[in-house]
């Protein structure tokens, strides 16, 4: 082993210990955000909430470690269904969190269970407008490619529009960004193994990252 082999070895064991440090940091700092809201909604007597649901339309963007550029893959459907509860903070602004069960993709049952947390700004009476983070834990997945190489754990920013109707129900738009990877493929073990003489392999691609992108469209009923 060459010292540029020995060199890259540490140098991936470093980003491993980087990336585990960050998604326990997370993990903790959302479960403290989580209960800091828990114990701000249960002691606010203005706090509204409903239940939403509806069709997810998720596609993956790949990015590749090399000079391979950027690809998408079509497009999966699914759905989601989820509770929110929404707490004042002005006439105009308020703070939205939510959980749900969202299937991104139907063929290989791809499930996650996804915490949205969002700031809504009402410019009119009747649309708000909507932005802010998203964090999304993998259930389960019929796929045994994704199963392999699931990282578990993301994280994105989202966004929409939320218009809502008369006798508390709503109507909403949202699309998904996911700044996080998903899935994570180290191509120097798989290709050697399935092709040594794989294009991707003697260019010196490492490592494959894979990043949810979704759009969802829904409908929901404000209980309170």
């Amino acid at each position: 082993m060459n010292r540029t082999e020995t060199n890259n070895e540490a140098m991936n064991r470093i980003s491993k210990s980087l990336r585990l440090r960050g998604k326990i940091f997370i993990k903790i700092s959302v479960l403290a955000f989580l209960f800091l809201s828990a114990a701000y909604l249960t002691a606010s007597a203005q706090v509204s909430f409903g239940v939403k649901g509806g069709l997810n339309l998720n596609y993956m963007s790949y990015k590749y470690e090399g000079n391979n550029p950027n690809s998408e893959l079509g497009s999966n459907l699914g759905f989601h269904l989820g509770t929110y509860f929404c707490v004042p903070f002005s006439e105009k602004f308020s703070f939205q969190p939510e959980i749900q069960f969202s299937r991104r993709d139907s063929k290989d049952v791809i499930d996650y269970i996804e915490l949205p947390l969002l700031i809504s700004y009402k410019p009119v009476r009747s649309l708000q407008v909507q932005l802010g983070s998203n964090v999304a834990f993998l259930v389960s997945s019929k796929e045994a490619f994704y199963s392999r190489y699931t990282n578990g754990f993301e994280f994105g920013v989202t966004g929409g529009v939320r218009y809502n109707l008369p006798k508390g129900f709503f109507v909403s738009g949202r699309y998904y960004f996911g700044l996080s990877a998903s899935h994570t493929v180290d191509l120097n073990k798989l290709y050697p193994i399935l092709d040594p003489n794989n294009p991707v392999y003697v260019q010196g691609v490492r490592e494959l990252n894979i990043y949810n992108r979704t759009i969802q469209f829904g409908i929901g009923y404000q209980i309170k």
